[in-house]
């Protein structure tokens, strides 16, 4: 389905869960006002997410390279940051922010592993096509540019 329009009832559910995948989709405002929709509430929302060090304010030309560099191995990132920051989505979906952690410095020693499998081929399909934008995500990530932030969200 649509992340963006769920075939889900209003009101309907007590949790929405989105690993790493909110960058796929056309847009984070739209999928926040989408999981918004769906919650009943009380009801909570979890999400892990790359963002950038600019936090959701528009990217630098630089930062904009990287990020489409990245995303030619991580798929599209539909809207990029055009649409604001989380704190601004979430409050023009209507949720309030419960959690908002920055764990970068935690997700540092994957890399190096999903380094090897990308280029030993030792995951399902090859790869290869990834090796670089995961080694720019990795170089982002160890200096700061870019942060893996976990955050949920609780819908009034």
């Amino acid at each position: 389905a649509d992340a963006c329009r769920l075939p889900v009832a209003s009101a309907s559910l007590d949790r929405v869960l989105a690993v790493e995948c909110i960058f796929h989709f056309p847009s984070r405002a739209a999928f926040l006002k989408e999981a918004a929709r769906v919650l009943k509430p009380g009801g909570l929302f979890a999400l892990s997410d790359f963002v950038p060090w600019h936090g959701g304010r528009r990217s630098s030309g630089g930062v904009g390279f990287i990020e489409r560099q990245v995303a030619k191995g991580y798929g599209t990132q539909g809207r990029g940051w055009s649409e604001g920051s989380y704190a601004d989505m979430a409050r023009a979906a209507g949720l309030e922010i419960v959690v908002d952690r920055d764990i970068t410095r935690q997700t540092l020693p994957t890399y190096p592993i999903l380094m090897r499998l990308l280029s030993s081929g030792g995951m399902e399909r090859d790869k290869s096509p990834m090796v670089w934008p995961t080694r720019l995500l990795w170089l982002g990530s160890w200096l700061g540019a870019v942060r893996y932030r976990v955050m949920s969200f609780r819908k009034p």
